[in-house]
């Protein structure tokens, strides 16, 4: 029996939940029990979801946040607060900090890919991505394209949304909003740049790029059906209809 596993930074891989995962502990001989090692960069919120026959445990070790469990009002945590998550209950966690948020993810039994469920865009219950896929260019777009339903790329200024170099952290209060608009289905009248209008009806928050040209985008269908990806720190102001 192998008493130690050691930590290897390598194995760290991003997922679609919005965050970066490195499982310390998750295989076959220790059926009873998982650990995962969990950042969410700041000004994120990971994905809405549930984790059936599974009791998760989140130790902050690192950073600030808030979370959100069973659509009840957000608790803050810090440093060593344990978040205890019953099986199959609706939660995600906000990093309202300035450094990454990073957590140990307890679970028990173990952690299986069958048990998760996405309670944002149609439940899917797909998850992670391998590291081959993250790193794919399908997945590395420059922050400054949108896609039609067609999958042709268009730009910002096509489209009329002229994207900073940088991407900018919006607030934890705009992602809780736009979350809620998610969940609920509502459509938004979104004023971006110089106080031009789009209506939207939402259906997810995504990452797209690395490092420098990493920015967060607004998904969704204007009154036409053509989708839409809206950058999220050029967005001035929205109001829910």
């Amino acid at each position: 029996m192998n008493y130690i596993n050691q930590y290897n930074s390598n194995k760290q891989f991003s997922t679609v939940e919005r965050c970066n995962i490195n499982e310390l502990l998750n295989n076959v001989e220790n059926e009873d029990c998982s650990i995962a090692r969990a950042s969410v960069a700041p000004g994120v919120c990971t994905q809405l979801h549930a984790v059936n026959n599974t009791v998760e445990r989140y130790v902050i070790i690192e950073g600030e946040g808030k979370v959100y469990i069973n659509n009840k009002s957000p608790k803050n945590v810090s440093y060593l607060d344990v978040v205890i998550i019953p099986e199959g209950i609706p939660q995600k966690i906000e990093n309202c900090g300035q450094t990454d948020l990073i957590f140990l993810c307890i679970c028990t039994p173990r952690f299986e890919q069958k048990n998760y469920i996405n309670l944002e865009s149609g439940n899917s219950p797909e998850l992670f991505n391998s590291p081959e896929l993250i790193n794919s260019p399908e997945l590395a777009n420059s922050p400054e394209l949108v896609n039609n339903p067609k999958g042709d790329t268009l730009t910002h200024e096509e489209n009329n949304i002229k994207a900073p170099d940088h991407y900018v952290v919006v607030s934890c209060e705009m992602h809780s909003e736009l979350e809620l608009a998610i969940m609920h289905g509502k459509h938004l009248k979104i004023f971006y740049d110089n106080e031009q209008i789009v209506q939207l009806k939402p259906n997810d928050v995504i990452t797209r790029g690395k490092n420098e040209k990493k920015g967060e985008f607004l998904v969704g269908f204007d009154e036409t059906g053509k989708r839409m990806e809206i950058r999220l720190d050029k967005i001035k102001r929205f109001i829910t209809e």
